[in-house]
């Protein structure tokens, strides 16, 4: 058999496919171009999927065409050394394949790793099964192993960066049962005590159950740390079904709405509980109120004159901002685009330490629905629950049991944020941009917005002018479609703690 050369590193092969793997692992970025060393061919490629596709179009002998059936890994993986750092499979597996010997492997365009695929499921094959050598315990760990990476690579619909995270994790879990199984050993001479921890080793996650449902409730019911969501049932809504997408078929059909909310007097609460959570916020807290530099909303005068009120002093009360913007959850290009759109509201606590607040997972999901639900009822339909929650955090608060003490944390909802449509829509403004009074801020046109440069040039919007614009029930022209429902909010904390205080609109004033 004829050998295949590198142009790069005259390095010489026994088979095609092997050279190709051999110039795409080791001199794919370290070459411009990419030279045929055969005989009667010097063709040079500026790019390896050209190179590769004319090796195996034009190179390729009988001899390749062969498939390895007879190669012995069981060999190299008892050479690997047990105390090796690399623990990079991609670079184990490449070793056994393209250092050999052009001697040992016969011919390959794709080398067989004889019964690689079987289920990791399944997977008790060790290498005294691959060749008739001595068992090592060591091979066959790492053969298990080289099962369960390489099958975690293979699924399309996986990260690789997530596929990194499951292997690393997987990593530390065997380490700490090794450490334990190191300490039975050393500290007890009872025999009993290490066929109890290889039981237990045996099913490691028995005891969490074999289901998602199970493992689910046991989170829920013995630790308390998942939080299940409650279905809020909206109304019903009609949908025009037709079979076969014939129009003359269609058929009134009525459709449960519902929505999926998260008590967020539970998420805090389990969140103020973390290690340090509280204590770093407080000494936070402490830190802004002594800087001169204004980083932080509970430093701006808004925030400080609420906390100078009568009803706050003596209380732990931090600000919580709710979020609402929609998503789509399928292809947005596709043609069923729309349909399972969702509208989300989401609260954040903004005087975190920053790096809570840099996390996105300290962002708390409050409510989902499906935006078609949100198109047919109104505001105070489907903001019902989020308002009685806010209240509740305001009015009695959330109980934080940490180092053995017990504090109650107020919560007061100091603004909505979000952009213009999704404030528009909760606020009870227009949804429309064109040939409307269409700003929360003011009462100008939009065939205004082009000449207007300054707030003195624009008529703003009053709690007077906002009332008239509710009796005129003109949404083209006042940008009203009904009143916020966050009033509501704001009304029944000022009926508990400002019997005296005209606070009518403030809550609008705030929200906008």
């Amino acid at each position: 058999m004829s050998d295949f050369q590198c142009f790069a590193c005259s390095s010489k092969f026994s088979a095609n496919e092997i050279l190709i793997e051999h110039i795409a692992k080791n001199h794919k970025f370290t070459e411009k171009s990419f030279r045929c060393c055969e005989v009667d061919c010097r063709r040079s490629f500026l790019s390896i999927d050209s190179f590769k596709q004319h090796r195996r179009r034009l190179h390729k002998t009988e001899a390749n065409i062969d498939r390895c059936q007879n190669v012995d890994f069981s060999s190299d993986l008892m050479n690997v050394p047990l105390n090796s750092d690399n623990d990079d499979v991609d670079d184990i597996l490449s070793n056994l394949l393209l250092n050999r010997n052009a001697g040992r492997i016969e011919s390959s365009d794709y080398l067989n790793f004889v019964d690689f695929d079987r289920d990791l499921n399944n997977s008790t094959v060790s290498v005294s099964e691959i060749s008739n050598q001595p068992l090592d315990y060591s091979v066959e760990l790492r053969t298990i192993l080289v099962f369960f990476v390489s099958k975690l690579y293979s699924y399309a619909d996986m990260a690789r960066s997530r596929a990194n995270d499951i292997i690393n994790n997987v990593s530390e879990i065997l380490t700490k049962e090794a450490e334990l199984f190191q300490k039975v050993i050393e500290n007890s001479s009872d025999l009993n005590d290490l066929k109890v921890l290889i039981a237990n080793l045996k099913n490691t996650f028995k005891f969490l159950g074999d289901t998602e449902f199970k493992r689910r409730s046991y989170f829920q019911k013995q630790l308390k740390t998942y939080i299940p969501p409650e279905q809020i049932k909206l109304g019903e809504r009609v949908e025009y079904v037709s079979e076969n997408n014939k129009p003359e078929s269609r058929s009134v059909r009525h459709k449960n709405s519902s929505a999926e909310f998260i008590p967020l007097r539970e998420v805090l609460k389990r969140f103020f509980e973390l290690p340090n959570v509280l204590s770093d916020t407080l000494k936070y807290l402490h830190y802004l109120q002594n800087t001169p530099v204004i980083s932080n909303f509970v430093q701006g005068d808004f925030w400080k004159t609420k906390m100078n009120l009568e009803c706050y002093q003596g209380k732990l009360v931090l600000p919580i901002f709710p979020y609402a913007d929609e998503y789509e959850n399928n292809n947005p290009l596709g043609t069923h685009k729309g349909i399972t759109k969702c509208l989300a509201v989401y609260a954040s606590v903004p005087c975190l330490p920053p790096h809570y607040v840099s996390k996105i997972e300290n962002i708390f999901l409050f409510v989902l629905f499906n935006s078609l639900d949100y198109k047919v009822f109104e505001n105070k339909i489907i903001f019902r629950r989020i308002i009685d929650e806010l209240k509740y955090l305001h009015e009695e608060g959330v109980t934080i049991e940490c180092n053995g003490e017990k504090n109650i944390i107020y919560f007061l909802s100091a603004l909505w944020a979000g952009d213009n449509l999704g404030l528009n829509a909760i606020l009870g403004f227009t949804r429309c941009f064109n040939n409307t009074v269409c700003c929360r801020m003011c009462l100008s046109h939009a065939s205004e917005f082009s000449k207007i440069f300054h707030e003195g040039d624009c008529t703003l919007r009053t709690k007077e002018n906002y009332a008239e614009g509710l009796i005129l029930n003109d949404p083209k022209t006042t940008g009203i479609v009904e009143e916020c429902v966050f009033n509501e909010l704001f009304f029944s904390l000022c009926r508990k703690y400002f019997s005296r205080y005209n606070a009518r609109f403030f809550w609008w004033r705030v929200s906008i």
